[in-house]
Parts: structure tokens; sequence; C-alpha cells
């Protein structure tokens, strides 16, 4: 199996369609996250290290067989489809766009958290977490919002709502107009330091 044939995100997706059956989408998001840190850039023959580290419940470590095979079938599968379709092979700087884009992320929330006065910023904190919840996301709740450790835990495909809900909140303490003008420089500054950054992924 050839590691170069896929990108990150392939790999994720893949990987993931090989858990999905074994645990619940809050979970696999998790162990997808931990994934993408830990063992994105690695070589297949890290799974077997990777899934002995995830399956740490007597009924995943029951599992760990199938879902080894699962995973590798369908890594496999996602392997033949690119080979027998050259346009779906990964450009070189998949990995390298990815790594930007959670950057810019993590750059724009915690440059939005830095306009919060440190006095109002425990509140603050604590009404994005509360909105967040509402919309379903899962949390780090013994983290700030703008600490990495609680923004690795946020998929890419959730960003732009995370970004919106922080908006949101942003809103409700400064106003709309404050917000409006934080959010444009930062979206300027995003595009000036991440040019290759898809800004509608976040906002």
């Amino acid at each position: 199996m050839s590691s170069e044939l896929l990108s990150r995100t392939q790999k994720r997706e893949a990987i993931g369609r090989g858990l999905s059956p074994y645990m619940n989408e809050n979970s696999l998001q998790r162990v997808l996250n931990y994934w993408e840190d830990e063992y994105g850039d690695q070589p297949p023959f890290v799974l077997n290290k990777f899934l002995t580290e995830i399956c740490n419940t007597d009924e995943l470590r029951f599992f760990k067989k199938d879902i080894l095979k699962k995973v590798l079938g369908e890594l496999a599968t996602l392997e033949k489809d690119v080979l027998l379709n050259p346009s779906k092979t990964p450009k070189v700087n998949d990995l390298v766009l990815s790594k930007q884009t959670y950057e810019a992320f993590v750059s724009f929330v915690q440059d939005v958290c830095s306009t919060v006065d440190f006095k109002n910023f425990s509140e603050f904190n604590d009404d994005v977490k509360i909105a967040l919840k509402e919309s379903k996301f899962e949390l780090l709740t013994n983290s700030n919002i703008n600490d990495k450790v609680f923004l690795d835990f946020i998929p890419t495909e959730s960003y732009a709502r995370f970004i919106t809900t922080l908006y949101e909140v942003y809103c409700e303490y400064f106003g709309p107009p404050k917000a409006d003008q934080v959010y444009a420089q930062l979206k300027l500054k995003v595009k000036q330091t991440y040019p290759q950054v898809d800004i509608h992924v976040l906002l």
C-alpha cells in the first residue's frame, strides 16, 4: 500500500469509513482528529499502533482485527480508485494546504479573542462554549476557546460554523459594527498571510 497515492484528507475519509461501524459520530471525530495530528503524515504500517491506542474498551479490543481489516480494505479501495482515475491523485501541496488552513483557523480565533478585554474574557469564553454546545459541537470543557488543544478538536468541515458562532456571541457583547470591523480586518489578514487558503472554509 503506497501512502503517497492518497492525501491526508483521503486517508482520513477512508479510515473514518472503516471505523464508523464501531463507534458513534462524536467518538469517531475525536479519533480521526487524533489520527490526523499524530499519524497523518506517517506510512500505513503505523495503523496497527494507532488502532492499539484507540481500541481502549473490551468491545473495541475484541473487534480490533476486524477493524484493521476494514480500514485497510477502505484504504485499498480508495487507492485503486485513484489509480484508475488519475485526476483524483492529490496535488503535491495538499498536506501543506491542509496545515495552512488549520493554522489560519487557529490564528483567526485567537486574534478575535485577543480583542476581548481580559476582565471580560472568562464570561465571553463561557458564553461561546454554551453557544457551541447548543450547535452540537463536541468540546474540551476544561480548555479555553482560544487554546490550541481546544481548537484541535474542531474538524475542518466545521471551521466556518465555529467562527460564525463566535461572531454571534461577539455581536452580543460588542455589537455588530465592531464585530464586522474586527472580522473584516482579520479576514484580510488571513488572505495576506495564507493566500492559498480558501477563505470560504473559514467564513
